[in-house]
């Protein structure tokens, strides 16, 4: 039902690292009205995905018995895993205990306060110790009251700080997703009290991650006065028009959050927006908080770090380091990892060197006499 790396497109081909998801549940109990991964996945009750765990041990011990650098896993992207029905199934926790006995590491995601009670914290802490996760918790507004509208079955937000401040002081990075980011909302009450209540609660990276919606959910969100452009590329990507917030309707709040986090010595990064001169982190995911070895794929982020130095030419690749995986570096992994990681390749060089396509995913980038050269937004 789920392939173990997520699909190729535009948009994840583009950006993301993390490609290799690992997903427990079918479905999402927690009924969040701006939920895009109800596009992708099974609508209704959750139920078990146990085959999870064969995909998951056979990818992990694969990777482990060769002696790969194991690129990083979600748990996970399209419900999150720690949601009710795990107290019944376990079934992250038995992710988890894969993860810490081939070393595999993982990127955990949730709105969930099981995980901070046993036996998932045990694991939690036990991975940490051994540099193999980090965790994100996702929070769209501090107001209890916004929350239960747009997240009616979520644990309020001021409960999702309390697991950050519990893992956090046990050494488990933390990393906040202001996700999805709603302007004029997703600060209140004010971007300095929501930095001061992130750093208290001992975050050390931050992710914004822009609303993006059905154009019909637009007065539902309250964004009817904020200008709004396409996000997807063609109809057919959704079977609807799916919009979010126009570059000038949350640049200046981007700008004011990295300078307030900057002072508190917290990174920040956004997610799927392109607007990469705003980062203050190796990575928008956070991986460099992991304490181990590991690898990644090139993003369009690679291409704008290497265009700050030199020009690229299109239909290539920019200058990598040892620590990524491309070109026949792939040939190495597993069938299930390498012939999907190639496809994702192939559409990042492609999108990198069509500028009807760059142009979409970051303002930050153009093409100019066939070499990739860099369009800064903001001078420093």
């Amino acid at each position: 039902m789920f392939n173990i790396v997520i699909n190729v497109s535009n948009i994840s081909s583009s950006y993301c690292y993390s490609l290799i998801r690992v997903e427990p549940y079918t479905s999402c109990s927690y009924g969040c009205v701006y939920c895009y991964a109800r596009w992708y996945r099974e609508n209704g009750k959750p139920k078990p995905y146990f085959k999870v765990l064969n995909q998951f041990k056979s990818l992990a011990k694969k990777i482990k018995l060769a002696g790969l650098k194991p690129i990083p896993a979600r748990l996970s992207t399209l419900s999150d895993p720690f949601q009710p029905d795990e107290a019944r199934f376990k079934l992250s926790l038995k992710i988890l205990l894969l993860a810490l006995k081939y070393q595999y590491p993982v990127v955990v995601n949730s709105k969930s306060v099981i995980l901070i009670q046993e036996p998932w914290i045990k694991v939690l802490k036990q991975l940490a110790i051994e540099g193999l996760t980090l965790f994100q918790v996702s929070i769209s507004t501090l107001s209890r009251e916004a929350a239960l509208k747009l997240e009616p079955n979520a644990p309020p937000p001021e409960e999702r700080l309390k697991v950050a401040l519990k893992l956090s002081s046990l050494n488990i990075p933390v990393v906040v997703r202001i996700s999805p980011y709603i302007p004029g909302l997703s600060l209140k009450p004010s971007p300095e009290e929501l930095v001061s209540i992130l750093a208290k609660a001992g975050v050390r990276h931050v992710i914004v991650e822009s609303i993006r919606t059905e154009a019909g959910m637009i007065e539902k969100l309250g964004l009817t006065n904020i200008p709004l452009e396409s996000y997807s590329f063609r109809l057919e990507d959704y079977g609807y028009p799916v919009v979010k917030p126009a570059l000038q309707a949350k640049l200046g709040e981007y700008l004011k959050l990295k300078s307030l986090l900057k002072d508190y010595g917290i990174t920040f990064a956004t997610c799927k927006e392109g607007l990469f001169s705003l980062h203050t982190a190796k990575d928008c995911c956070g991986f460099y908080l992991l304490n181990c070895d590991y690898a990644k794929r090139p993003t369009l982020y690679e291409y704008y770090l290497a265009s700050l130095k030199t020009s690229i030419p299109v239909n290539s690749l920019p200058p990598l380091s040892e620590n990524y995986i491309y070109g026949e570096k792939l040939n190495s992994y597993p069938r299930i990892l390498r012939k999907p990681l190639k496809n994702h390749e192939k559409r990042l060089i492609k999108v990198a060197s069509e500028l009807n396509i760059l142009s979409k995913l970051t303002p930050e980038l153009t093409i100019k006499n066939g070499e990739i050269r860099l369009k800064p937004i903001l001078n420093f």
